[in-house]
């Protein structure tokens, strides 16, 4: 137990409150500031971000809430913690909307914000945990990662709630044994949303700033005990009911799947040792800015080392892992930022801290600017215009057979369940509708369409897209099966 004078809370002010005086209504507020303006534009759409928005809606329209779906397939890359979120956004909406997807995202990074304030506080001070929290939403990792329909925040939302559960946990009396189960239930909340990375993160905080900090107390086999037990209480919750639905084996081919730690192979990208030093620098603007002066008066006083070090390791760690993507990173900023502005906290250039305050200010107001303005030539409108389109021209009773992945936009567009995916070969495509033993709609390119010569349909044309790669010469065709070749 961590003695209270010596305490990172208790100098002073006695036992921090989760969230003190006015605090937490500013910090929702700038999260509101940075995040909702054009939370539905079109313009900027993520990789991926369709296909969680279309799960959810699969998942709300009567699908099963403890295996997603897509198209109908059953998806086994992510279990459904934030999809289950999104889907019930869309049932007290009664529609699906990319806007309510990315509301999950939104809410989920400002209760992140102040989860990290109440945990800065203890493990720094007041001033700056409020600093830290602010400067989040200037981070363009951060920032991105708020407005899109993904399960980032929402894993990150989960491993910060887990490090302040134990990190209270060290202030109070008795070991704190229900504070660690809490931060356990929250640790396997963020397992099951995302994967095992949460683990370390949380792994390291509990290591690293007892052995770099004095001030805080060595965890004991006890206190990893009833941690562990949490995790395997929110965690062990979806995997026994969904092996009990199926005898265990979707929870198999979760767990077997490529890209984890432990089944490298086909998931594995090729060695890029400093690919995730870049991405750092690059969503660590402003911050990345001020390093020179970070690191000299880290070298001076050794401030925020455990932050350091964390963030370090957490690194290396994701530098050797099977597959590399930039918003990995996303749980790791906030503790590089506590690191920054630590140091910071005692520059001695009163102009240089107001060079901080600005830059901060103008990053915050940066994002949903650069949502308004950005990327107007971007052809993501003209595939939802497409697909709009498309889908109305389309009967209900008609199945919709679509090449490549604009499928997955179809079907959340159109709200169809009869939605196929086709390869985006042209052959492939006519022997996939040589298969079909019904009438349907195909959208694909002019040269799909013309593969069809040989294949026993009758084909109509039914519209075209001007806007979506006119040069491909996008349509939807209506087809009809028949006995000898293929007419028009």
């Amino acid at each position: 137990m961590v003695d209270q004078e010596l305490s990172p809370v208790g100098r002073a002010r006695g036992r921090a409150r989760a969230l003190p005086g006015p605090a937490w209504v500013w910090l929702v507020a700038v999260g509101c500031l940075s995040a909702l303006p054009f939370l539905g534009q079109v313009r900027e759409v993520s990789s991926n971000e369709v296909r969680h928005a279309e799960i959810a809606r699969e998942m709300a329209a009567g699908g099963d809430w403890l295996r997603p779906t897509l198209l109908g397939e059953e998806y086994r890359d992510k279990p459904p913690v934030f999809h289950g979120l999104v889907a019930l956004s869309y049932r007290i909406a009664g529609h699906p909307s990319l806007t309510l997807a990315r509301l999950v995202s939104v809410l989920s990074a400002i209760l992140a914000t102040l989860v990290w304030f109440a945990l800065a506080r203890r493990l720094a001070s007041r001033g700056v945990a409020w600093t830290t929290s602010l400067a989040l939403w200037g981070l363009p990792g951060f920032a991105w990662a708020a407005r899109v329909s993904r399960p980032d925040t929402l894993f990150m939302l989960g491993i910060l709630a887990a490090c302040l559960c134990c990190a209270r946990a060290w202030e109070g009396r008795g070991g704190g044994r229900g504070w660690f189960f809490a931060g356990g239930l929250a640790l396997g909340v963020a397992l099951v949303c995302k994967g095992p990375v949460s683990v370390l993160i949380v792994v390291l905080f509990l290591t690293l700033y007892p052995a770099l900090d004095e001030r805080f107390p060595r965890t004991r086999w006890s206190q990893w005990g009833w941690l562990v037990s949490g995790v395997l209480v929110s965690s062990g919750g979806w995997a026994a009911a969904t092996a009990l639905a199926d005898g265990g084996r979707y929870l198999r081919e979760v767990l077997l799947q490529p890209d984890l730690p432990w089944n490298p192979g086909k998931g594995v990208d090729p060695p890029q040792y400093l690919f995730y030093v870049g991405q750092s620098l690059a969503r660590f603007v402003p911050l990345a800015l001020f390093l020179p002066w970070v690191l000299r008066e880290y070298t001076r006083g050794k401030r925020g080392r455990p932050a350091l070090w964390l963030f370090l390791a957490g690194l290396l760690v994701l530098t050797v892992a099977n597959k590399k993507r930039a918003h990995y990173l996303l749980p790791l900023l906030p503790f590089l930022t506590l690191f920054a502005i630590e140091n910071l906290a005692v520059w001695r250039s009163r102009r240089g801290k107001r060079v901080l305050a600005v830059a901060i200010g103008l990053s915050i107001l940066v994002t949903p600017i650069r949502y308004m303005v950005a990327k107007r030539g971007s052809r993501t409108p003209a595939e939802f215009a497409m697909a709009r389109a498309f889908t109305g021209a389309c009967g209900a009773d008609e199945p919709l057979y679509c090449q490549g992945k604009l499928a997955i936009l179809f079907a959340f567009v159109g709200r169809r369940g009869d939605v196929r995916m086709l390869p985006n070969d042209p052959r492939a495509v006519a022997a996939r509708i040589a298969e079909v033993s019904e009438p349907g709609c195909l959208v694909a390119p002019e040269a799909s369409v013309e593969a069809l010569r040989d294949v026993p349909v009758a084909i109509e044309r039914v519209t075209r897209s001007e806007r979506y790669k006119p040069e491909a010469g996008w349509q939807l065709t209506r087809f009809r099966p028949t006995a000898a070749g293929g007419s028009r």
